[in-house]
């Protein structure tokens, strides 16, 4: 692959050549095969040095989704039909992408200067965020266009971030309130950046010592940006308690509904709501409707009701334009989703269109939504 520009690559890129300092060094920096984390590009960038030659880049495309070299081709851009609003422009959500990646680097270049620096050019794109949103702060948020196969820890994050926006815009926060509460859900698992890659990166069903080690990183968060002295002490505990639940069984500190800042309770609603629908392998994707019916069901016991009330109001369950396997297997497209549960779907291969609200359909259900790129596999 040719030479790429280091500002333009995330962490987890694979060296295809040595790199050396210069060209009379007889020690490579960096080996052939190398893993690229976040430490080493940092470094590069420091010691001059712009671009480098991979096997495997990991980069955000014109439109803003994270994707692997090897997979360029298959970028979601110039789909042919009608699709739903995005829930953020595809520019902020790159520029949101690019920003965590930044910070993810400062981090592991302990510089805090520049930590500082891009946290605060975050919360400058969350005011962008947040003002997008209230152009039209009532319409169905469509969450599937937030979504990315590669680098889950930053897709998720902004993910989560709009989603708590949404939600905290339909509870009828004030814009001040929207501004704290969409910094820390973009920052809610800041903590992840410091866990070790093979932990947070593995594919396979993590040991319990692996799993424990994971769940430190709330602490981590929290005492990262006290140390740093940024953000407000509410962020610094929405962050810290976003995996605490009603009933005491949540983690780190089992805190009780009471106990748990309402910030908390909504990156909590939203974190799960963007992880059961797009999860990280091994993990199998659950479809909006049993995400919804799993948040409903445990309202009361692990969330607040108020909260999944606000997100149900927001969210755009199967936007227009996207593609989902039904019962019967086949994949379909979404037509008309003004009917957020039970949309109009055309099956794929059979052209044939669906309304899943008619009472003849009732035996239909959707299993889950795929990507685009699934669905063109399939076809």
């Amino acid at each position: 692959m040719p030479l790429m520009q280091i500002s333009a690559l995330l962490p987890n890129t694979v060296l295809s050549q040595d790199i050396f300092e210069n060209p009379n060094s007889k020690m490579p920096l960096l080996k052939k095969g190398t893993v690229v984390s976040a430490e080493y590009l940092y470094g590069l960038k420091r010691r001059g040095i712009s671009h480098i030659s991979v096997k495997e880049a990991m980069f955000t495309n014109e439109d803003g989704f994270v994707i692997n070299s090897k997979k360029r081709d298959d970028s979601l851009k110039g789909m042919p039909f009608e699709k739903s609003r995005a829930a953020v422009p595809p520019k902020l959500r790159k520029e949101l992408t690019a920003g965590l990646c930044n910070l993810h680097l400062a981090i592991g270049g302990k510089d805090k200067d520049e930590v500082v620096n891009s946290i605060n050019q975050l919360a400058d794109l969350i005011a962008d965020v947040v003002e997008f949103l209230s152009e039209d702060p009532t319409a169905p948020l469509n969450i599937t266009s937030l979504q990315s196969d590669h680098e889950f820890v930053y897709a998720h994050c902004v993910s989560v971030a709009v989603l708590s926006l949404a939600i905290g815009q339909s509870m009828g926060l004030s814009t001040y309130e929207l501004m704290q509460l969409g910094r820390c859900a973009i920052l809610h698992d800041l903590g992840k950046l410091m866990i070790p890659a093979e932990i947070l990166l593995k594919t396979e069903e993590l040991t319990l010592e692996e799993r424990m080690k994971l769940r430190t990183h709330c602490e981590l968060g929290y005492d990262c940006l006290k140390m740093w002295n940024v953000c407000t002490e509410n962020e610094r505990l929405a962050i810290f308690s976003h995996h605490e639940r009603l009933d005491g069984s949540g983690y780190p500190e089992g805190l009780t509904s009471e106990k748990i800042p309402m910030w908390g309770k909504i990156v909590a609603v939203a974190e799960v709501y963007d992880a059961m629908t797009n999860p990280h392998p091994p993990a199998k994707a659950e479809s909006p409707t049993m995400t919804r019916e799993y948040l409903i069901a445990h309202a009361n016991k692990y969330f607040d009701p108020k909260v999944v009330l606000a997100l149900h109001k927001r969210v755009e369950f199967y936007p227009l334009g996207c593609f989902v396997e039904i019962s019967s297997g086949h994949y379909a497209l979404v037509t008309s989703s003004k009917n957020r549960l039970r949309p109009v779907v055309k099956v794929m291969g059979l052209n044939n269109e669906i309304d899943l609200k008619e009472s003849r359909n009732s035996d239909i259900t959707i299993n889950r939504i795929v990507s685009y790129k699934e669905a063109l596999k399939r076809n």
